[in-house]
């Protein structure tokens, strides 16, 4: 999604559906950041917030980049972004 120069993409928890869900629970596993093509529907329970990239960089990906949660900040810095959750984790 584009508004005003901005790219908007959705981020949320990712869920490798071999193992089991509760090996996820609490961890510092990575995060996905979602791209879609135009027109697809989808359903995602894991989404955490948004990211808003100021370039359109996901056009070189062919899937969904995974990031590691201690790489975020580096992410933001190499996508001219930043992400913005739902809710402030404490």
């Amino acid at each position: 999604m584009k508004i005003q120069g901005k790219h908007i993409y959705l981020y949320g928890k990712y869920y490798d559906t071999s193992k089991n869900k509760s090996s996820f629970i609490n961890s510092e596993y990575d995060i996905m950041i979602y791209k879609f093509l135009d027109n697809e529907n989808r359903t995602i329970g894991s989404l955490e917030g948004f990211f808003i990239s100021e370039i359109d960089s996901f056009k070189s990906f062919e899937n969904n980049p995974l990031v590691l949660r201690n790489q975020m900040k580096e992410f933001e810095e190499m996508y001219k972004g930043k992400f913005f959750p739902f809710t402030e984790s404490n």
